[in-house]
């Protein structure tokens, strides 16, 4: 686990990715509005897909992606910002530009969750997404609209209410970022999860990230979860103790 305040490696989905990509937009999208051949997205949360395509359209919005991607850890809307950005190295060379020395990003979804053994494709660590996020929703990476439509964005996501952010006291105020595979038996499956969130006292945040392998070849289980949630109150200790 990896704890930040404002101021061992182990895989990660393309949906994490997604918060790192929507800070691209503010350049990448200047005067394009929409993405050529966006029509393979798996799931929406800002608008219904299957009602735009429905009417022969081929193209979506960029944030209607990001907001997928994010909110409802969409791998179709992920896959397709990250090709449009310049793919893996691209992602890769803007989390160097951030400081970060250890994230990498090598492959697309789903064949990038199958890294195991060693394989450093693909791979962070706890340490190294905290820091980065905290660069991200705190420095100047972002303009201020951009970085409180992504802080709404990822407080709004409810894929990972039963991991960190259930071992938060009730009023603290988070948001998060799931990644999760199960694996297929030749490989553990991957459990993960990066918070924001805001102690009442303190207007500053805190970023927290955990990376968690499961048994091999079985879907979440509840008790998967709950070592995320169990990390989440230690988490919550320490900032508690220290305000």
């Amino acid at each position: 686990m990896g704890v930040a305040p404002s101021g061992s490696s182990s895989a990660f989905t393309s949906g994490d990715a997604a918060i790192w990509l929507s800070s691209r937009f503010r350049r990448a999208t200047t005067g394009a509005g929409v993405l050529p051949g966006a029509n393979t997205v798996t799931q929406m949360s800002a608008a219904n897909p299957g009602a735009t395509l429905d009417r022969g359209e081929t193209s979506l919005p960029a944030l209607m992606l990001a907001e997928a991607a994010q909110v409802q850890s969409d791998n179709g809307a992920s896959n397709i910002l990250l090709r449009w950005i310049g793919g893996p190295a691209a992602l890769t060379s803007f989390w160097r530009g951030l400081g970060d020395d250890v994230s990498r990003l090598d492959r697309y979804e789903p064949a990038l969750n199958t890294s195991h053994d060693g394989d450093p494709r693909d791979t962070t660590s706890p340490a190294a997404m905290a820091g980065s996020m905290r660069r991200i929703l705190t420095g100047e990476r972002l303009k201020a609209e951009s970085r409180d439509r992504l802080i709404g964005w990822m407080i709004d996501t409810r894929t990972g209410l039963k991991r960190l952010r259930g071992g938060f006291p009730a009023d603290w105020r988070a948001g998060d970022k799931t990644g999760t595979n199960p694996g297929d038996g030749s490989y553990a499956g991957k459990v993960n999860d990066l918070v924001v969130v805001w102690h009442p006292a303190r207007p500053e945040p805190f970023f927290i990230t955990a990376l968690y392998e499961t048994v091999k070849g079985t879907e979440t289980r509840p008790q998967d979860e709950a070592v995320l949630a169990e990390a989440g109150k230690i988490a919550a200790a320490w900032i508690a103790a220290r305000i």
